[in-house]
């Protein structure tokens, strides 16, 4: 096992004792908590290396305007949403 499969059991293991405590400590799902905490990892990892494959200008230009469209610029309180009020 070479230092990155070491490490990323680490994460693995550290995650799976936190979803074991978040569940009230109970005895008898270990592999769950392990499968469950190799799950989430990775659903993160593959989302870190998506976001460092966008770095086109257009993509955050987009995210500038979406940024743009979540506060309302009258002040009234209320946020915007694609266009659209929400209350």
């Amino acid at each position: 096992m070479d230092g990155d499969e070491n490490s990323r059991e680490d994460r693995i293991r550290e995650r799976a004792y936190e979803i074991w405590e978040r569940e009230g400590r109970k005895h008898g799902d270990h592999e769950r908590h392990w499968e469950e905490a190799e799950a989430e990892l990775r659903k993160e990892e593959s989302g870190i290396e998506s976001s460092r494959r966008s770095s086109d200008p257009s993509d955050g230009q987009e995210t500038a305007e979406r940024m743009s469209e979540t506060v309302s610029p009258s002040g009234d309180g209320k946020q915007k949403s694609r266009g659209k009020n929400v209350a």
